[in-house]
């Protein structure tokens, strides 16, 4: 029995670590995402008119200098995770507008 429940105080000090440990994954793997979907819609504005182009590439500038300033500020991985997953919603949801232009 002692060991059972020295088995399940084991367990309850690991959860924190294990779902910091999930939090972290989870944001790389979000922020990579919005760093590929930012690199995706650059490359096909080269195809663009040049007026479109240049808003394509402002916004992908603004979306890149947006993810620096957010990895800057002292927030918990969960609202850091949140707020990239926001923006990639945002980007595709434009990319959905502009689909017939990229």
């Amino acid at each position: 029995m002692h060991s059972n429940v020295s088995y399940r105080l084991y367990l309850q000090l690991l959860e924190p670590i294990e779902n910091r440990y999930m939090e972290e994954n989870a944001l790389e793997k979000a922020t990579e995402t919005l760093q590929i979907c930012i690199a995706r819609y650059r490359s096909h504005s080269d195809s663009l008119p040049a007026d479109t182009k240049d808003n394509v590439k402002n916004v992908c500038t603004e979306a890149e200098q947006w993810l620096i300033d957010l990895s800057q500020k002292e927030l918990s991985p969960k609202t850091l995770l949140s707020e990239i997953n926001h923006a990639i919603i945002t980007i595709e949801r434009l990319a959905l507008v502009e689909s017939s232009l990229i």
